[in-house]
């Protein structure tokens, strides 16, 4: 009879080791599944990410307004400048000789139409002393048909007193029609009033104004970017002087998938990261709106899917985030920058997109408003000193 089998101790050391090893491999499991589950509840659930987003902001391309050679310019690329700050000059003189011109003809036009009043006065008199001559021509005629039954005159004298009785109402008519034409030209208004004073006003406030947009300012805070002009360079009114990117007027543009937005609504929160800063600077945000059509639909060649060469692609359309303007202060973003959007959907008591129209003014700037007190004056004193 075999004796019993002794227990091999090296079994029960690998048997030990073996449970040991897969505890510790179900333990990193599992903790690798709580940590998907917790990713998964806290960035998932309820979230919708998406990385196809970019920076974009209020730029302003500056046109000028008048044509002319540029004579300086004080600011450059990267430089910040002021609502207001003038940014370049262009030649006066050309402007200068113009305002002039249109000064010269305003005068013309008051002392013309000065003369025309005069004019219209003169004609009344010569009315008035036309009228008193076919008064009495009329009475001598008068008196002559008495005496001609008593052939106290003769025929022929008669004759006379008719031809010259006609020939006053003919002068007086077409005196009466030259006055009509006068006062039609005069017009019923005053000198000031008057059609061609008044054409010629405007076109010295036309005159002034351009004088004054000969000299280009900032129409925001912002910072310069591709200037385009130099000195000595003839500008015109298509050509691009330069740009000004207003850095606290930006948003996020975040391309999300169809699929992915179902559950956004406006007003629910977003947290946003710049490749820029790193995951170190996290954004505040909230979603400002939905953008009413793919991004397909407003690019220069859009899609013709009914071509019958159609191929589904996922459309992605653009959602405006809003930032924090304190973070982007403090931590600025550039135009064009990728970005990195997760948008909380589990409020979705939102409005999907925006139900009431908006009255109220978004952006504005005075920039552009000419000082024309010093140009009524002048205006005034012309009409005063040639009328």
């Amino acid at each position: 009879m075999n004796p019993d089998p002794q227990p091999n101790p090296n079994s029960n050391e690998n048997n030990a080791k073996r449970k040991k090893t897969l505890l510790i491999l179900g333990g990193i499991f599992l903790l690798l599944a709580l940590i998907a589950l917790i990713y998964w509840f806290f960035y998932v659930f309820e979230k919708e990410s998406t990385d196809d987003a970019y920076v974009n902001g209020n730029m302003i391309t500056l046109y000028p307004r008048v044509t002319g050679a540029v004579n300086s310019y004080y600011v450059d690329d990267t430089q910040i400048v002021e609502e207001g700050q003038k940014i370049l000059d262009l030649d006066p003189l050309d402007l200068e000789i113009a305002f002039e011109s249109q000064k010269t003809a305003l005068a013309l036009a008051v002392r013309d139409v000065a003369q025309l009043q005069q004019q219209v006065l003169q004609t009344e008199a010569e009315i008035r002393a036309q009228q008193a001559r076919l008064d009495k021509l009329q009475i001598d005629f008068n008196n002559r048909m008495g005496l001609i039954n008593a052939q106290a005159i003769s025929k022929e004298e008669l004759d006379h007193a008719r031809a010259d009785l006609d020939a006053a109402k003919a002068d007086l008519e077409a005196t009466e029609h030259r006055l009509q034409a006068q006062k039609l030209r005069l017009g019923p208004t005053s000198l000031e009033d008057n059609p061609q004073v008044q054409s010629a006003v405007l076109q010295t406030r036309n005159a002034y104004i351009n004088l004054w947009r000969g000299t280009i300012y900032s129409p925001a805070r912002g910072f310069i970017a591709q200037r385009r002009v130099q000195v000595g360079e003839n500008v015109k009114l298509d050509r691009a002087l330069l740009s000004i990117l207003p850095l606290d007027q930006i948003w996020v543009d975040a391309n999300f998938k169809e699929r992915q937005l179902s559950d956004i609504r406006i007003g629910q929160p977003a947290r946003v990261w710049a490749d820029m800063w790193g995951s170190k600077v996290e954004y505040r945000g909230k979603v400002y709106g939905i953008e009413p059509g793919s991004g397909s639909v407003f690019s220069l060649l859009p899609a013709q899917n009914a071509t019958g060469n159609w191929i589904k692609i996922v459309q992605r359309v653009p959602v405006r985030i809003v930032l924090d303007p304190d973070q982007v202060a403090k931590f600025p973003l550039f135009l064009g920058l990728s970005m990195y959007v997760t948008v909380d959907t589990s409020d979705t008591s939102g409005h999907f997109l925006h139900q009431i129209p908006n009255e109220k003014q978004l952006a504005g700037t005075t920039v552009f408003e000419v000082p024309e007190e010093q140009l009524r004056a002048l205006v005034d004193s012309i009409i005063k000193e040639n009328r």
